[in-house]
């Protein structure tokens, strides 16, 4: 059995623009994020919210 992860860290609001810790270009950053959990939640078997992440297992 194959299985294939993805796993995103650390994605905050606290990182986003305007705000206190704003990481460069962050818009761009959530943005491909969300591109890539819809992208992949079409394939996954197990989606996993956490705290610190999210864990896309197929």
């Amino acid at each position: 059995m194959t299985n294939t992860a993805l796993l995103l860290v650390d994605l905050q609001n606290d990182f986003c623009k305007g705000v206190a810790l704003e990481v460069l270009d962050s818009e761009s950053v959530i943005s491909t994020a969300n591109n890539v959990i819809t992208t992949a939640s079409n394939k996954i078997s197990l989606l996993l919210p956490a705290r610190t992440g999210i864990l896309l297992i197929t």
